[in-house]
Parts: C-alpha cells; sequence; structure tokens
C-alpha cells in the first residue's frame, strides 16, 4: 500500500514451491521470503521480512498461456511504503512487457479479470484503515484475458 491518499495498491506474492509437509509458520515464511523477492523482481523496491504483514489474503488465478491451463494460488502480503517509481528487476521475458500504474482504491473494483472485485477493495480499504486481518482473506477468483472462442 502506497501512502499517498487518492491512490493505493498491494503487493501480490506467489508461492513458487511449497514443502507439504512444512508446518504452517515455515510455509508462511517461505511464502514472505517470496513475496518479498517478487517484490524486488517487479517493482525495484528492496523491503525486509520482518516490514511484511501476511498473507493478508488469497485467491485462484486461472489462465491459457500459450493454449495450455494454468490454475496458480496468489498470496497477498501488506507492506506501506512512501509513494516510489517502480521499475522492473526481472529478467523472465513475459515479465518484462508488463507495465505500472498506480491505481485508486476505488478502480480496483473495475479490474477486470476479478470475478468478485468488491472483495479485493473491502481488504484494501480494511488495511488502509489500520485493520490487518488475523487470518488470510478468500478473494476468490481471478482469470486472465478472454479470447475469442472462450466463452
Amino acid at each position: 500500500m502506497v501512502r499517498d491518499r487518492s491512490r493505493a495498491a498491494s503487493p501480490a506474492a506467489q508461492g513458487r514451491r511449497r514443502d507439504p509437509h512444512a508446518g504452517p509458520a515455515r510455509r508462511a515464511s517461505a511464502l514472505a521470503a517470496a513475496a518479498v523477492r517478487e517484490v524486488h523482481e517487479e517493482t525495484g523496491l528492496r523491503i525486509d521480512r520482518e516490514d511484511l504483514h501476511g498473507p493478508v489474503a488469497y485467491g485462484v488465478y486461472v489462465c491459457f498461456p500459450h493454449g495450455r491451463l494454468l490454475v496458480q494460488k496468489n498470496w497477498y502480503f501488506f507492506h506501506r511504503v512512501e509513494r516510489f517509481a517502480p521499475r522492473m528487476t526481472a529478467g523472465a521475458g513475459y515479465e518484462l512487457g508488463l507495465g505500472f500504474d498506480w491505481l485508486p482504491i476505488g478502480a480496483l473494483g473495475s479490474s477486470d479479470g476479478m470475478i468478485e472485485p468488491e472483495r479485493l477493495v473491502s481488504l484494501v480499504k480494511r488495511l488502509r484503515d489500520g485493520h490487518v486481518p488475523a487470518e488470510p482473506v478468500d478473494l476468490g477468483g481471478s482469470h486472465g484475458p478472454v479470447f475469442p472462442g472462450w466463452d
């Protein structure tokens, strides 16, 4: 979340490697480490694990890259920062073409692909007001671009 009255953003993270035999605290620590890494790779912002709250939410994302089904569980963390100029530092080809946009909280509700965007809007407002959930909030599902003939 960025400290700017008219704009807000929350970093998203995904756990790419999970150990099903690890305890909840160990899994949360691994997810947080992934979040710190992803935030740096995708925005250039360096944050300390100790300054990260969460996970505060999760959601399921479905898309069809290159004609193949991809279903992933995304984990969301929370960290307040002063406004900064994001830049991509990752070398992944598909990420290099991504752009950045600071969104006012109300614009989150018009996000293409989110099935129930009001869940995200509600969470961001709670976080803005200082209420960090004790357990991760279910944000529901989202999907990638819809291509002609897939509807």
